[in-house]
């Protein structure tokens, strides 16, 4: 009994030794705390924070389950690390004024694997997508070199596929997998709509690691506001609303339409598409109250009164007078802190 004691004692201890280590590559003067946060629904949670000490930082993580965390050290877009836990101890670098796109692992087999598969699947697709390109200028040139691109890319995805089957990470590996003709195509055109059929051919929304992280809120961001741009306000503006409806069906729970729409709806406003805001809003408000975030709901409206080309609120002036009553003079210029004002 003494033995077995000794050797769950042993094991426990072996099992408590999980901790994140981050280290800043370069100096730093006014960042005192880092905090973490775990990624639940797409949205962060916080957990704790650590002071730092010799530009290091160190999270214990004995009690956490395995899933997608921040390491949020500045306020501020670049302040930040996101990574996988999943029962290994973490080591990383980071260059505190870049961020996610400076970091380097040097322990954690999950984090190492898909940052290796980020890193050359990135670089083989942008081979691929250069030589359609050129194949717009120049049709029946490069088909050869396009295929051969195209077989290198399915390589890598299988080798990264087998290389991960067992890990956490397979789950962005598989969702990130990107559609590829087996011809490259004559007109831009047909191209840009073979992007959009297939964007989400790859990703489960019922997937709970997607879902737990910020992955596919960034997929959908990038697929409504990054290829659903034209010139004409008006035609962009249907584009837009065409897309979050196709973002829209795709959700499998109210819960998720409604974290799309309320990410959606901040993105809009923070892009001053007044049009595309109203609508969404509208949207919003159709589902089920008591899913509802109210506060969100409410600051947003506020929010879209002052939105580039909205008509101003009728601010009250005077006892007697408003912004509406106004008639001396064709145009008046206000001047407001925010739109709480």
């Amino acid at each position: 009994m003494k033995y077995l004691s000794l050797l769950v004692l042993a094991v426990n201890l072996l099992q408590a030794q999980h901790k994140v280590k981050g280290v800043f590559k370069d100096s730093i003067s006014n960042i005192r705390n880092v905090a973490l946060y775990q990624l639940v629904n797409g949205e962060s949670k916080y957990l704790k924070y650590v002071a730092i000490k010799d530009n290091a930082f160190v999270f214990e993580m004995d009690s956490l389950q395995q899933g997608y965390y921040r390491a949020l050290y500045q306020n501020i877009p670049t302040g930040y690390v996101d990574f996988i836990y999943n029962k290994e101890s973490i080591d990383f670098e980071v260059d505190s004024k870049k961020g996610q796109t400076s970091v380097a692992y040097l322990a954690s087999r999950e984090n190492q694997l898909l940052q290796a598969y980020n890193y050359n699947i990135a670089g083989l697709q942008q081979k691929l997508d250069s030589i359609q390109l050129a194949f717009f200028k120049k049709p029946s040139a490069e088909v050869a070199k396009y295929k051969e691109v195209q077989t290198k890319i399915d390589g890598a995805q299988s080798y990264y596929e087998d290389l991960a089957k067992n890990d956490y990470c397979i789950h962005f590996i598989k969702a990130s997998k990107r559609f590829n003709a087996p011809l490259p195509y004559t007109l831009p055109g047909n191209y840009i709509k073979s992007i959009k059929e297939h964007f989400f051919d790859a990703i489960d929304f019922n997937e709970k690691a997607l879902l737990n992280s910020t992955f596919l809120k960034k997929k959908i961001s990038d697929y409504v506001f990054y290829l659903h741009q034209h010139k004409d306000v008006a035609t962009q503006n249907t584009l837009l609303i065409g897309a979050i409806d196709t973002v829209l069906a795709k959700t499998t729970t109210l819960a998720l339409k409604e974290s799309v729409l309320r990410f959606l709806i901040k993105k809009l406003i923070v892009k001053e598409l007044k049009d595309v805001t109203y609508d969404a809003l509208d949207i919003y408000k159709k589902l089920p109250e008591a899913i509802q975030d109210t506060e969100m709901l409410q600051k947003a409206t506020q929010q879209s009164k002052t939105l580039l080309g909205a008509v101003a609120p009728d601010i009250k002036i005077s006892e007697t007078n408003s912004l509406h009553k106004l008639k001396e003079h064709e145009k008046y210029v206000v001047i407001f802190w925010s739109s709480t004002c």
